[in-house]
This record gives C-alpha cells, sequence and structure tokens, in this order.
C-alpha cells in the first residue's frame, strides 16, 4: 500500500509563492500517488491556495512531489467561471410601434400606411434599429474519466438548440448553445467553455395594426406579410402589413443533459 510522507524542510515561502514537498513511496502507480498527495497536501497555505502537483519517478516505487502554492486557486472537478456581454445587434424592422406625427404637403391627405415604415411604391423597405443582446460563456473543469463519447454526443446533439424547460433565470425556449470548446487543462482535467446567447420572451408583442401575439418565446421568429392596398388619398398603391407571424425556427432540447452546475 502506498505511504506518503512531509520532507525535511519542505515548507518554504517567498513572496506570494510558497512549496511543499513530500515522498510517495511502496510502488505505487503515478494516478495512485497523485490521488494520495491531493488529500494529503493542504488545500490552502501560507494564505494561498494549492496549485497544480509535480511528481518524479525516483525510481524503485518511489515519487518526489512538490505542491507549489500561489494567490489564486487551482481549478478543480467541477469549478466553473463565466464572462459576460451585454450589448446591442442591429435588426432590420418592417414596422414601427407606434406613429407619432404625421405631415404632407399642402393640398395632400395623409395616406394610413398603418406603421409601415420606408415604404415606397415597391415595398416597405423598414429600418434597422438596434435591440439588446445578451451572450455569456460559461468555462467548467470536469474530470477527464467523464468526458467519454456519450459525453461528447450531448455536446454535438445540444449546439444549435434551445432550452426546453426553465434553465436557470431563463424561461423556455430563451437560450441558444452557440458552441462548446475544449482542451485538456492537465492529466485529470478537461477544461470546456460553453457560448450561450439569451433573447427574451415578449408578450403582447403587435406588428403593424394586427392584432398582439399571446407571446414570442426568446428565439421564436417573427415576421410580416405585407401587400399593396388601393388607397384613395393619392397614392395609388400604397403599402400595407396584413398579417404578422411568430414561427418556431429551432427544436428545443433538454439543457439539463450538459450536467452544468450554475456558475453565477
Amino acid at each position: 500500500m502506498a505511504t506518503i510522507r512531509e520532507l525535511r524542510k519542505s515548507q518554504s515561502t517567498q513572496g506570494n509563492r510558497g512549496t511543499y514537498e513530500y515522498a510517495v513511496t511502496d510502488n505505487t502507480s503515478w494516478t495512485a500517488a497523485k490521488a494520495l498527495l491531493l488529500t494529503t497536501a493542504p488545500a490552502t497555505a501560507f494564505g494561498l491556495w494549492r496549485q497544480i502537483p509535480s511528481l518524479e519517478y525516483q525510481g524503485g516505487g518511489v515519487y518526489l512531489c512538490t505542491v507549489p502554492y500561489g494567490p489564486f486557486q487551482t481549478p478543480e472537478d467541477g469549478n466553473a467561471e463565466w464572462n459576460l456581454r451585454i450589448g446591442t445587434k442591429w435588426e432590420r424592422r418592417q414596422t414601427s410601434l407606434q406613429t407619432m406625427e404625421t405631415k404632407t404637403i399642402a393640398g395632400r391627405n395623409a395616406v394610413d400606411f398603418q406603421k409601415a415604415v420606408n415604404v415606397t411604391k415597391d415595398r416597405v423597405e423598414g429600418v434597422d434599429v438596434p435591440v439588446p443582446t445578451f451572450d455569456f460563456d460559461e468555462t467548467h473543469y470536469i474530470a477527464a474519466a467523464d468526458f467519454t463519447t456519450a459525453y461528447l454526443n450531448t455536446l454535438y446533439a445540444t449546439t444549435g438548440h434551445t432550452n426546453d424547460g426553465v434553465w436557470r433565470i431563463f424561461t423556455a425556449e430563451e437560450v441558444l448553445l452557440l458552441g462548446v470548446t475544449g482542451a485538456p487543462h492537465d492529466a485529470d482535467l478537461i477544461k470546456l467553455v460553453f457560448s450561450f446567447s439569451a433573447e427574451p420572451t415578449v408578450a403582447g408583442l403587435q406588428i403593424g395594426n394586427c392584432a398582439a401575439f399571446t407571446e414570442k418565446r426568446g428565439w421564436w421568429y417573427a415576421w410580416a406579410a405585407t401587400e399593396r392596398q388601393q388607397d384613395t388619398t393619392g397614392w395609388a398603391t400604397p403599402w400595407r402589413v396584413f398579417q404578422a407571424q411568430v414561427e418556431r425556427m429551432i427544436t428545443p432540447v433538454d439543457f439539463d443533459n450538459l450536467l452544468l452546475p450554475n456558475p453565477f
């Protein structure tokens, strides 16, 4: 059975760095030696966090081990980090929320475009407007043993889909998994970075003068159909929105299958 002992004068510190030194003996494997080392070396020392240890095989079943300590906590299985990006993007809108005022030349009656914007003889041009965006990345560290083919297939099957139910602070179909990147962090951990984008659910959305929708869930798509209409005001064939629709374009899936702790 493997044994471990702390070496004489093993503890040293200088500035914001420190070390402990150990010897693991009795013909153990590298994996078993490291596991024993991590259960023995304190998680914090000198007011510092334990970092990734190094093990050097000396032969005869003996490993010399150095455990460094530093100012930052080294990742362990289940650790998570995040970063957030809240900004704007530009979207083309064919109708306004409200027509605030209309002016015409003398002797000309106003045309009711029914909130359509930038109307020409041929079509409704619309206008680009800023809309808020909510994107966030999460970094998770998982045990290398848990990064199986089945879990890799889960990541692939979930990418490009939305959440099918409540997930974190979000209701159904508000979060889209944009993608996942990953690489080994060390011999025991895999570092995975998940990129998400969120869209809020909107209740009572109205396009043009069509009746308001009960709701438009986050990643549902809203669009409007336009048509020519006869008008007696002098504009021969003005355009108007005559129908609005919301569509589900993305299949929702169970985000709980990602097995992610909430880092927020």
